[in-house]
Parts: structure tokens; C-alpha cells; sequence
């Protein structure tokens, strides 16, 4: 049985759909070190969250952003509340 091809648009949204019905993905919360910061003119954060073996990839939005009460810093160790998402058109 040969499996037809999706496009990368139709793979990316299910992935999308998926990850946004997952109720552990929905409200995780995980910890690690900030790694990459960085904060665009926008006013939104990119960074990676990272352990001994692995990472990840983060985003704060500007509005989230100014709410925080203190700066985060490459090498700082946190927690982070959120949920898990794929941005679409990028594919991560």
C-alpha cells in the first residue's frame, strides 16, 4: 500500500493540531538553562532552554515579555510555564 504525499503545509498544521490538543503539551512546565537569547526589536524573546542532553527552542511574546519582573540572562537557570506549539509557517 503506497502512502500519498501530504504538502509540508498540510504536514506542519497536523503537527500543529496535534501538539494543540495534547493536555501535557497544552500547560507544561520544564526547566533547564537559557541558551541563544534573543530579544528582537519587536520586544519578543527567542532563546533555547537547554539541559545536559538536550534542548529546546523558546519564544516569549513582547506582551508576556514586559510583564516580567526581572531579565533573563544566557547560562541562567529557570522554569518555564507555557504551552508547546509549532510555528506553522516555519515548521518549529
Amino acid at each position: 500500500m503506497a502512502v500519498k504525499p501530504i504538502s509540508v503545509s498540510q504536514l506542519n498544521r497536523y503537527i500543529a493540531r496535534v501538539i494543540g490538543t495534547d493536555p501535557i503539551l497544552c500547560a507544561a512546565a520544564v526547566s533547564g538553562e537559557i541558551s541563544g537569547l534573543t530579544r528582537h526589536s519587536s520586544g519578543h524573546w527567542y532563546f533555547d532552554l537547554k539541559d545536559s542532553n538536550s534542548r529546546i527552542r523558546c519564544f516569549v511574546a513582547a506582551s508576556r515579555a514586559a510583564r516580567l519582573r526581572y531579565e533573563i540572562e544566557n547560562g541562567m537557570q529557570v522554569a518555564v510555564y507555557g504551552n508547546v506549539n509549532v510555528y506553522e509557517p516555519g515548521g518549529y
